[in-house]
């Protein structure tokens, strides 16, 4: 399992192109010229205004300059007979949970010999890294390190049980990315 954080220092050169639709895929890859074009899904660059408190008595107004996220998912099972995959697409990821920081999650599970174990992940394993303490108010890398590893383990022991009791026997892996207010973090699990 590796993790990697990456601020993003300059968000004017940062984009994703995180467009999926099938026809455009079609399309693009016809293309020999793809890569240089732009999508109407390629992130823009916004500035928000947040009010804050400068360490002085009057307030001040902060700018922050965010990257905008948009994505999409498409899924084709190929050749098999069933869908073995699962993904996830949450631009605003805090749930029931509280906070200032954005936080949004994306994740593609790769169902392997059935599809139980990637629809479990689907469902539970961004509620476990919000559970164990994924930062919501202030950006620590560390801490927020500590909670996608730590909801990674409980999700894996909890799917393990769950498997057993059912007979599953299927599995996945993952391959999921955290956005922190400006800071991206991946994690991917191989097999």
């Amino acid at each position: 399992m590796t993790t990697d954080s990456i601020s993003a220092p300059n968000p004017s050169s940062t984009s994703l192109n995180t467009d999926h639709s099938t026809n455009k895929r079609e399309n693009e890859f016809n293309d020999s010229n793809s890569a240089s074009k732009k999508s109407k899904y390629e992130n823009e660059l916004k500035t928000c205004s947040a009010k804050g408190e400068a360490s002085s008595t009057r307030g001040s107004k902060i700018e922050e300059k965010l990257f905008a996220i948009e994505a999409d998912a498409a899924e084709d099972k190929g050749l098999r007979q069933t869908m073995e995959d699962a993904w996830v697409v949450l631009h605003d990821a805090r749930l029931d949970f509280t906070g200032k920081l954005r936080c949004a999650h994306f994740a593609i599970y790769d169902g392997h010999g059935g599809r139980l174990a990637a629809e479990y992940a689907q469902k539970h394993l961004h509620v476990n890294v919000l559970s164990a303490g994924l930062s919501r108010e202030l950006l620590d890398v560390k801490c927020s390190k500590k909670a996608i590893l730590e909801g990674f383990r409980k999700t894996d022991e909890v799917l393990l049980q769950e498997s057993a009791a059912g007979g599953w026997q299927d599995g996945a892996t993952a391959v999921c990315v955290w956005v922190l207010g400006q800071t991206v973090s991946s994690i991917m699990d191989y097999a």
